[in-house]
């Protein structure tokens, strides 16, 4: 009987290999398209929360009289105790914040992401706060702790909402369309309308910005104060 030839069978095992190589890249492509597909979603879902969660924030932001309240007015600063609180404990003052970070916003509001049941006493403080992870990345880290308001030592719960980033700022915009990056709390006579998050994550090639409106001013929703 006629069996194949030395040649012949080289050549089987090359087709053999060549289409066996070309089958493992097309899974691989595949395999590696849906990974990414999935991660597109799976960031995109994660937008849409912080989104969310940013959002709650910002409807339910407090906007004291700075004369007749010790709620925090909407500011960039860390939240800490008064001076008085320190004093009465016996502790020198916390001064500047742990290094890598900065804070973005502080304000108090009425909403919390506490998750495990905890009672959170309204109002609540509120930080976002900018951490460096590395040389060129930074996350969005948000912290929050009830009885905002009354100086005191209290707990804070921090969630990361954000990383990767590689730009991120926080701007007051106004209704005649002026816009505020840095401010004292005092020169907040008129309240803002909405704040502007504008940030670059890596890989994007354009910086995005989301804007928050925040809620309503009391004589807007019937709230003002009338004579009995």
């Amino acid at each position: 009987m006629k069996g194949f030839t030395l040649f012949e069978l080289l050549i089987a095992i090359m087709l053999t290999a060549v289409i066996g190589t070309v089958m493992f890249k097309t899974w691989d492509t595949a395999v590696k398209s849906g990974e990414k597909a999935t991660q597109a979603v799976e960031g995109r879902e994660r937008e849409r929360i912080v989104f969310g969660i940013m959002d709650n924030d910002m409807a339910a932001i407090q906007h004291p009289d700075a004369e007749n309240s010790s709620l925090p007015r909407i500011s960039k600063e860390p939240i800490l105790p008064d001076e008085g609180f320190y004093k009465m404990m016996g502790r020198k003052k916390e001064s500047g914040l742990p290094r890598g970070e900065s804070v973005l916003l502080s304000f108090s509001t009425s909403s919390s992401i506490r998750q495990d049941g905890r009672f959170m006493g309204a109002p609540v403080c509120v930080e976002y706060r900018l951490v460096r992870q590395s040389a060129d990345r930074y996350g969005l880290k948000r912290r929050e702790r009830g009885m905002c308001g009354v100086s005191g030592d209290f707990p804070w719960d921090e969630t990361m909402l954000m990383d990767n980033l590689q730009t991120a700022k926080m701007e007051l915009v106004f209704e005649d369309g002026a816009e505020l990056e840095t401010w004292q709390p005092a020169d907040l006579d008129n309240m803002p309308s909405a704040i502007k998050f504008s940030f670059r994550k890596v890989g994007m090639a354009e910086e995005m910005e989301v804007y928050f409106p925040l809620f309503a001013r009391s004589e807007e929703i019937g709230w003002e104060e009338k004579a009995l």
